[in-house]
């Protein structure tokens, strides 16, 4: 049985509820200097799953952040997160894009990954964070702003593909192959189906397209991830050797077609 998607259009009114939240804490703190908040990720791309998926966020402001506002917006977010799903959302300053350079500063961050640092700088068990001193340069930022150009829904602001600036095919590519000798196997078929294909596809849609091509005796493990991410299908743990010899596969064609060795990071 095929799994169960949705869009935008077809969340759950908890998902509306806790989008409208994040949205009305931006605009409560920002106010007119609010300029955009937009999704991206698996939701924008109709492959959603309330039970395993993310939030992507994108936000433009038209002022900087201070420290203090930064933690206070920390602290909100933690009271928003997983409820009941999980953020990850990018505050960007709009004339950092003007001119477009990569990578590009990000002002404020959150996802799940900075949870515990933000709970103990609000608890003072620490109080030195990069993510609210500095505005630190975030190579990812390049791939959320391409998403959201192209696919992107608008919570709040004018539309993304004439908002957002281009992104330079090589700033993009640099953006999605920095680690990918580190990242799993729906990833890199997401790599390569944009590379082959010329557009940016969800995980689910790519390992699809990419059965096709990688080697008969390896397409069980494409099959078996998609199972687990998406079906929640129990599958036994492949032999490291098959799913090494499919990461070198994935990999090579990449660099085959890119003419060129993927720098590791």
């Amino acid at each position: 049985m095929p799994p169960l998607f949705q869009s935008y259009n077809t969340i759950s009114l908890a998902v509306h509820a806790q989008l409208d939240s994040v949205l009305r804490l931006w605009q409560r703190r920002l106010g007119p200097d609010l300029l955009a908040v937009y999704l991206h990720g698996s939701l924008s791309l109709g492959r959603f799953q309330e039970e395993n998926g993310d939030l992507d966020l994108l936000v433009l402001t038209a002022r900087k952040l201070p420290r203090e506002e930064r933690l206070s917006l920390a602290r909100d977010l933690l009271d928003l997160d997983q409820r009941p799903c999980p953020l990850e959302l990018s505050a960007l300053y709009i004339e950092d894009l003007r001119p477009w350079r990569h990578p590009a500063p990000c002002q404020f961050h959150y996802s799940g990954a900075w949870t515990d640092h933000y709970e103990k700088l609000l608890s003072g068990a620490c109080t030195d964070s990069f993510l609210l001193d500095t505005d630190f340069p975030d190579p990812d930022i390049a791939c959320h702003v391409r998403l959201t150009k192209e696919r992107g829904v608008t919570l709040y602001g004018p539309y993304p593909q004439t908002f957002l600036p281009e992104i330079p095919e090589s700033n993009f590519w640099q953006s999605i192959s920095m680690d990918l000798y580190s990242c799993g196997i729906l990833t890199l078929a997401r790599v390569l189906s944009y590379q082959r294909l010329g557009r940016i596809v969800s995980k689910y849609d790519a390992a699809l397209w990419a059965m096709d091509i990688v080697p008969e005796r390896l397409r069980y493990l494409l099959e078996d991830a998609v199972g687990e991410k998406y079906c929640k299908k129990a599958c036994p743990k492949p032999p490291p050797e098959d799913l090494e010899a499919l990461r070198c596969f994935l990999t090579g064609q990449i660099e085959e077609d890119r003419g060129d060795r993927i720098p590791r990071i």
